[in-house]
């Protein structure tokens, strides 16, 4: 069982280098605090730039913000669980993941609530994004079946 998980993993992995070497390669931005985790299930070490080919992806992200809290130096660490963008890139290009700008505590704590971005091309149109939870993720998937 181990064998098949790691053959398994390995070729997944070859198919991902693969993917990410190819010449129609689109390049995905992230703003500072939101962090690029994991792509089609493979850990990423890539933070806030990522390339990826025409066609399907999944992309898990993460949040994490500090904010200064008050006046005695203390700040307050806004971190989000894990967020999954499902994305069908289209077309060769440069895209930006934008998020509202969180200039407080609270503008984090409504970005992880109701997790929305905005997925921008180069010409500057934007698509209007609802970042899923795990759950909500594998519901999606069940009724999609």
């Amino acid at each position: 069982m181990n064998t098949f998980k790691l053959i398994s993993q390995t070729l997944l992995s070859t198919a991902l280098v693969f993917t990410l070497g190819s010449a129609n390669a689109e390049i995905i931005s992230t703003p500072e605090n939101l962090t690029i985790t994991s792509v089609n299930g493979i850990a990423s070490s890539h933070d806030s730039q990522l390339q990826l080919s025409q066609g399907k992806h999944l992309v898990e992200l993460k949040y994490d913000g500090l904010f200064e809290a008050n006046a005695d130096d203390t700040d307050a660490r806004i971190i989000s669980g894990r967020l999954y963008l499902p994305l069908n890139i289209k077309h060769d290009g440069h895209y930006q993941i934008q998020v509202a700008e969180m200039i407080s505590e609270d503008k984090a704590r409504e970005f992880i609530a109701e997790p929305i971005v905005y997925l921008v091309d180069e010409q500057g149109n934007k698509q209007k994004k609802m970042l899923l939870s795990q759950n909500e993720l594998l519901t999606s998937l069940f009724l999609t079946q």
